[in-house]
């Protein structure tokens, strides 16, 4: 749907609302019960705005309740983000027996990930009306048998997550449990640096569900945050890859 480019932006000339130094975003990904549950009702509570990539397939996503729900979220402001339909991933080694043969990356081909991204977004423009958003590769995996799909995608979508400034200018971490201070402590080592202009920390569960954090932790990192929106520019990764775009 939406058209994006490759941002060739220097990070010393990122400035960032209210005169904040980084940039961050929270995203959540699989369309979890846990983050319908938990993690949305904390985030509006203190007026933190996320990124939640969801998968057609996902439980919540075959539920009219909770359909409604994720409606309501991106009305709210919460970006609805691509993470492709069947969450392919590569299937080597002996800790990828839960990826499914019609899901293993590598049966797949650039073309293929290009209209599975395709056929994603249309299904969340049917639940949110956005012609644009961005996108996480499951996995953080991207290579196909006959190549990288990333560059079959980008078109598609409004960035990448991870991929919008090269490192050090953009971390994230994938987090599981771990405590609301270490949480706070990754934001607060990682925003010293200098050169760093975008942090992410991605989640799973929230207070259940599978690679999860608890409520407490996942409450304490959304409440420091929310008590420094003049050190941090927290909202969603579309919002952030948007304005570095008009920089």
């Amino acid at each position: 749907m939406a058209l994006v480019t490759v941002f060739q932006v220097s990070a010393d000339t990122i400035t960032y609302p209210n005169g904040a130094h980084v940039a961050i975003h929270l995203s959540y990904d699989d369309g979890l019960s846990s983050q319908l549950d938990h993690a949305i009702p904390t985030l509006d509570k203190y007026n933190i705005k996320a990124s939640f990539y969801l998968l057609p397939g996902s439980a919540t996503l075959n539920n009219e309740r909770q359909v409604e729900a994720w409606k309501k979220a991106a009305q709210n402001g919460h970006e609805l983000g691509n993470h492709t339909v069947f969450h392919p991933c590569s299937s080597k080694g002996p800790e990828r027996s839960w990826v499914k043969p019609y899901a293993s990356l590598e049966q797949r081909t650039p073309e293929w990930m290009a209209a599975e991204v395709k056929m994603a977004n249309t299904f969340l423009f049917l639940l949110d009306s956005q012609k644009s958003r961005t996108f996480t590769p499951p996995c953080f995996e991207t290579m196909t048998q006959s190549g990288d799909y990333l560059s079959a995608v980008r078109p598609l979508v409004a960035g990448v997550y991870g991929r919008t400034l090269p490192k050090p200018e953009e971390v994230y971490w994938s987090a599981h449990n771990v405590s609301g201070r270490q949480l706070i402590n990754y934001i607060k080592r990682s925003a010293a640096n200098p050169q760093t202009k975008i942090i992410g920390i991605k989640f799973h569960g929230v207070g259940g569900d599978y690679l999860s954090i608890s409520n407490e932790a996942h409450r304490e990192l959304v409440q420091y945050l929310a008590k420094h929106r003049d050190q941090y520019w927290v909202t969603t990764y579309k919002n952030i890859v948007d304005y570095i775009h008009q920089q």
